[in-house]
């Protein structure tokens, strides 16, 4: 019994090890995939008409599938030498038209059934048994014919969804509903089995019914013919019709298709993950609201809730100021001005009414501390009052805090009316009513944003540069990214909107390429003189008449700015300001960002040309001050909690900002860069960059005899008694490489005297009429030039 028991556990352990080595076999695709194209191959002999051992099983084959047997034999080859070179993406991809083929071979079978041919194949007659074989003469009679006509239904459905769709649509009674099953069902089993379990981002292109969605054609782009004198953008390759799109796209559901303005299709809004809800309830705001009426009244405010906002982070409590009523005691008298007794013979008092007046709000906003206490939250902010309520606002934060996804922001009637009319739509969060709070960068017409580590100014970034992803083709907008961290910008390396080859990350590039961009941006005023008109909405409105290509809007998006500013703090400051004093006319427009908003960084010109502005939460009430002129950023929560300051509003808005999650960006990036749009992308404009960059490296290098500077260098030593590098930078507004050259050869011609361990040196030239040193000449000083002639 125990030998017998030993037997079968053998048997069961060596019969489960093949088991497993036939399952480990069948997970490698291209094992498979050679298997079947050896098989092909050695059938192939097989079926021709010579001597061999299995003549009967060939003339079996040929007498069912009829000439179909040479068409099997090259339909194992071709899936064979699919899976042996491992394209089995592209079978997952393209199994709905490799599905209804092979039902349409099938289907062909009983059309080739009416074919005899005199023609033998090994034995088999095809003038007997027909070119479709048994196969397709069972096809012809019944019930094959009803299977025949199902076959055909479900390849027609598979391969042309949209004209089935249609066709079934517009057949009456139970054979639409008959058809429109047969064809749902067909797919869905059929991608089951083939695709396997759905991933997030291939449920989001899930088969839903077809519509059909017609995109507006196209006229072919081209650059004016404008003699303007110096390089301008490179001519615009012909843009595919919006037909040339479509069919390039057939994974995705037509109802889910999306399109721009020049018929370029759009990522859909399913590539995105929805948001969750809010789960604070009804009976914990009212809880909170009546803890807020019950504290200000213990410190004799009398205040009544009236509002509750629910917003994803903090629910907003409109409080509405009560009355603060004075009163006195008086003796009650009678008609006659006696006094009145009571029962007691004591005289009877009343309380009268002396003043009353609403409470200041004032002494609302000196309990900000004694709330956040009396509701244990980490901190609190009075809106006090509430734009265009008569209210103040006591923002509370939420006990747990939901996501804003921009799913749910694209998704809303309120952003679909909303980029109806606005040019560069931007979904930037909801507000603490739970509305979506939207911005049109065209009109902001700069940002700047400003936030401590962690607090969510890159994610902030990285939504602004998705929404626009997902509503603009390259021909519509292109991109520069600096990007000093190296980390946060470069997975859009690869998107074909990058106006250069490559995401700025080297500083050493960064002058050079802001002045790239504002030579484009003088190149698109030069063209605007030409034709006439003052900013690109009315050139791209003359150019479409015209029949010209239209010019792209650019959006120049900076990470972190005080890593700029250390580098070429000048230039940088310099070419920032021109860009937003001059680009927005242009169609240009700046999103500078930096987690240290310190008065070196954010400068009092660049805060002037930002109006916009985002301040997520910062370190101390200075820098909340620095960015929004006001404090308040100090006690947000961070994770996307900030203050919005648009051009159009006096105080900052409260928004929890949308937040994109890795993979999200990711699947937007991965349509972008699919093959299909690899012809398609407009061209790099690196000859651009290099141009500025040899100008401002021309610039920086040259030599100090003939650099325009160096006179007004010596003119500025004349006036004073020191002369340093730091001194040149700031008077001249230039780089240290290049004062520090001019400093080396001030001393080599004896104009200053040499470093002495100071910071500054003595200046050694004081009669301006002569130039001659104080002192007598040095030894070198033979060739300094008179005043005025300058070397």
């Amino acid at each position: 019994m125990a030998r017998s028991t030993s037997r079968r556990a053998r048997g069961s352990r060596s019969r489960g090890s093949i088991l497993a080595m036939a399952r480990d076999w069948l997970a490698r695709p291209q094992l498979i995939g050679t298997a079947l194209v050896v098989l092909a191959a050695a059938a192939l002999p097989f079926l021709l008409p010579i001597g061999h051992l299995l003549g009967g099983l060939r003339d079996s084959l040929v007498r069912t599938f009829g000439v179909h047997v040479f068409t099997i034999v090259l339909a194992l080859l071709t899936f064979g030498a699919l899976l042996a070179t491992q394209r089995t993406e592209w079978l997952r991809l393209h199994a709905r038209h490799v599905a209804g083929f092979l039902l349409m071979l099938v289907f062909s079978a009983g059309v080739l059934a009416v074919w005899r041919p005199d023609q033998m194949v090994g034995s088999a007659d095809l003038g007997v048994v027909s070119a479709g074989g048994n196969l397709g003469r069972w096809f012809l009679g019944w019930p094959g014919f009803l299977v025949w006509l199902a076959v055909f239904a479900s390849a027609f459905s598979l391969l042309w969804p949209v004209t089935a769709l249609a066709i079934a649509r517009a057949t009456p009674g139970i054979v639409a509903l008959g058809v429109m099953a047969a064809s749902r069902w067909a797919w869905n089993g059929l991608r089951r089995r083939v695709e396997g379990p759905p991933s997030d981002v291939d449920t989001a292109l899930e088969y839903d019914e077809y519509e059909v969605d017609v995109a507006p054609s196209i006229e072919p782009a081209f650059t004016p013919d404008l003699d303007v004198g110096t390089p301008i953008e490179k001519p615009a390759v012909e843009v595919p019709s919006a037909k040339r799109q479509l069919e390039m796209d057939l994974e995705q559901p037509a109802d889910r298709w999306r399109h721009s303005g020049d018929g370029w299709q759009l990522p859909a809004i399913e590539l995105l993950d929805e948001g969750k809800p809010s789960k604070m309830a009804d009976a914990e705001r009212q809880q909170r609201a009546q803890l807020i009426v019950d504290t200000l009244a213990s410190f004799g405010v009398d205040a009544r809730v009236v509002e509750v906002n629910a917003g994803p982070t903090v629910t907003q409590f409109g409080i509405e100021p009560g009355w603060d009523v004075r009163t006195r005691t008086v003796q009650e008298r009678d008609a006659n001005g006696q006094t009145i007794l009571d029962s007691d013979g004591r005289p009877r008092t009343k309380e009268v009414e002396v003043s009353r007046t609403r409470i200041r709000v004032n002494r609302i906003i000196a309990l900000q501390n004694d709330l956040a206490l009396a509701m244990a939250a980490p901190a609190l902010r009075i809106e006090a009052p509430v734009p265009g309520k008569p209210i103040v606002g006591i923002e509370v934060p939420n006990e747990s805090a939901s996501v804003v996804s921009m799913r749910s922001v694209l998704s809303t009637p309120e952003y679909r009316r909303f980029a109806a009319k606005a040019d560069m739509p931007v979904a930037l969060g909801s507000s603490v009513s739970g509305e979506p709070v939207l911005a049109d960068l065209a009109k902001m017409p700069h940002l700047l944003i400003a936030g401590a580590t962690g607090s969510g100014k890159s994610v902030c970034l990285n939504a602004i540069i998705t929404c626009l992803l997902m509503n603009f083709s390259p021909e519509e907008l292109r991109l520069v990214l600096i990007d000093p961290k190296r980390v946060e910008l470069t997975p859009y390396e690869k998107v074909p909107h990058l106006a250069f080859s490559n995401i700025i990350v080297d500083m050493d590039r960064v002058v050079g390429t802001l002045q790239a961009v504002i030579n484009e941006m003088e190149s698109r005023y030069r063209r605007f003189a030409q034709v006439g008109v003052r900013d690109i909405k009315r050139y791209n409105e003359q150019a479409a008449k015209r029949g010209q290509s239209k010019l792209p809007y650019w959006a120049v998006i900076v990470d972190e700015l005080a890593d700029l500013m250390l580098v070429a703090p000048y230039q940088v400051e310099n070419q920032i300001v021109r860009l937003a004093q001059l680009a927005r006319a242009t169609g240009i427009h700046l999103v500078i960002a930096t987690q240290r908003p310190s008065v070196d960084v954010v400068t009092g010109l660049i805060k002037a040309n930002f109006p916009t502005r985002i301040a997520f939460a910062v370190a101390s009430q200075v820098d909340s001050r620095t960015v929004l002129d006001r404090s308040g950023a100090e006690k947000l929560l961070g994770r996307g909690d900030m203050l919005y300051v648009p051009t159009d509003a006096q105080t900052p808005r409260r928004v929890q900002g949308v937040y994109l999650s890795d993979r999200e960006i990711e699947a937007v990036i991965r349509f972008w860069t699919a093959d299909r749009f690899k012809e398609l992308a407009p061209p790099k404009h690196d000859d651009l960059l290099d141009e500025a960059e040899e100008q401002v490296q021309g610039g920086d290098e040259a030599d100090p005899d003939s650099d325009p500077l160096y006179d007004r260098a010596v003119a500025l030593a004349r006036e004073m008694s020191t002369l340093s590098t730091s001194m040149l930078q700031r008077r001249l507004r230039i780089g240290y490489p290049r004062a520090a050259r001019i400093i080396d050869e001030l001393e080599e011609r004896g104009v200053i005297g040499p470093a002495d361990g100071s910071t500054s040196r003595e200046v050694l030239i004081r009669d301006e009429a002569r130039g001659v040193p104080v002192g007598g000449p040095p030894a070198e000083a033979s060739t300094v030039p008179p005043a005025g002639d300058g070397d």
